[in-house]
């Protein structure tokens, strides 16, 4: 008995904390009038969580574990303060019990106005469905002058690849308007590289090829090398932002909220600008599309550009067909997410170490053997190369600021982002 009582309350207290860490969560992103709601909300879950908090020492303090009368008449005092709430029974102290009922009262109005608000706002950021494509004169021009050849391009092994890196990039363009976007904004530059040749003049016949053939083809080779560039960027922004954001999927989780609903609060955070528009994209096909969430969540792995995030949602769809435990999946996840996080800063700062071994002795201990050499070279009196002295210490100096700036670049491209 003593022991129900205890663990009914801790119980209550772990999930008035999680409700008082969401509310912190979405402080920040609200409004004023909100913001008014939130901090009245946790006052009164502060309350509670000190009622609760009470009646546990009095429980503790009191609790006896013979089985004379007075114990009985305590357990008996004891079990007479029970109280029935949605996620369980209390027990509350009998001189508590008015104030405690008042403050759930307040709690459960305040945050049925804040859920009514969030309802309101993720309609208007979410219920609209991802359009196909961007509308616009460029594109429908493009169509009617390419479309033919556009049609026949994209059966091409070359162009099915860049349909999925599309997908991946969440490119909203479908591979046939690509295509023609790309072979009218080749055929433009040509146009333009054309005209701008005839103004120059047309004696330069090498000038006037290389404006013809290589600005063109550059723009062609952008074009063509754009979707998978950006499909790369979401990679690494999903991937850095996985071990976090699923930690966030797991808290909102663990206060048994529908599924479907969870993505819904993912896909209007700011925090994850990447996992946010994957999880639109979930949403999106369950309201408009009419899919159930896991075939949702099963279409959007096949088309994300991140395996682990692939991974993610086939485990999620995976765990709900099979009735599993959502709350304790996803902190499983978030615990791997984060050792494979830390580990990968770990690999990173052991490769740094070795990094600057390399700079101390390229770029520090050579320089130094180098000065030394032009010293005794200028002391012998000779020339390298037929080079002095001062032309071989300027070639040197300009020799270190452009590895040193190319080492700074290396880095820069090879650092993971935080």
């Amino acid at each position: 008995m003593e022991t129900e009582i205890i663990n009914s309350n801790i119980e209550k207290i772990k999930k008035i904390v999680q409700e008082l860490l969401l509310l912190e969560e979405s402080y920040g992103k609200s409004n004023f009038q909100e913001k008014e709601f939130i901090e009245k909300a946790s006052n009164s879950l502060l309350e509670l969580f000190f009622l609760l908090n009470n009646s546990l020492g009095g429980v503790i303090e009191k609790t006896t574990f013979d089985h004379t009368e007075k114990s009985k008449q305590i357990r008996n005092k004891i079990e007479g303060a029970r109280i029935e709430t949605i996620s369980g029974p209390v027990f509350i102290k009998p001189e508590d019990q008015a104030k405690f009922m008042q403050e759930m009262k307040i709690e459960k109005d305040i945050l049925k106005k804040i859920k009514e608000r969030k309802i309101e706002n993720l309609k208007k950021d979410i219920d609209k469905p991802l359009e196909l494509e961007p509308s616009s004169r460029l594109i429908r021009f493009s169509n009617q002058m390419f479309r033919e050849l556009s049609g026949t391009l994209a059966k091409t092994s070359i162009f099915m690849s860049i349909e999925k890196d599309l997908k991946k990039a969440n490119i909203p363009y479908r591979i046939i308007s690509y295509i023609s976007l790309t072979l009218f904004l080749t055929l433009t530059t040509f146009v333009l590289a054309a005209t701008f040749s005839f103004f120059l003049g047309i004696e330069n016949l090498l000038r006037n090829f290389l404006l013809l053939m290589f600005l063109p083809i550059t723009v062609f080779a952008l074009m063509i090398l754009a979707p998978s560039q950006k499909a790369d960027t979401t990679k690494k922004m999903l991937e850095n932002e996985l071990p976090f954001a699923v930690s966030n999927l797991a808290a909102i989780a663990s206060s048994n909220i529908e599924p479907t609903k969870i993505f819904a609060i993912m896909a209007n955070s700011y925090e994850f600008p990447a996992f946010s528009k994957e999880s639109k994209k979930i949403v999106n096909q369950v309201n408009f599309y009419g899919y159930d969430l896991t075939t949702a969540l099963r279409n959007v792995a096949k088309n994300t550009a991140s395996l682990g995030f692939a991974e993610l949602l086939n485990g999620i769809s995976t765990n709900i067909t099979s009735g599993g435990n959502l709350s304790v999946y996803l902190n499983e996840k978030s615990r791997d997410y984060m050792l494979d996080y830390r580990l990968s800063r770990e690999r990173y700062a052991n490769t740094i170490g070795i990094y600057s071994d390399v700079y101390t002795a390229l770029l520090i201990a050579a320089p130094l053997l180098f000065m030394l050499l032009l010293i005794v070279i200028s002391i012998i009196g000779t020339n390298i190369g037929g080079l002095s002295v001062q032309n071989l210490a300027m070639l040197g100096i300009g020799a270190i600021a452009v590895l040193n700036v190319l080492f700074l670049l290396f880095l820069n491209f090879t650092q993971p982002e935080l």
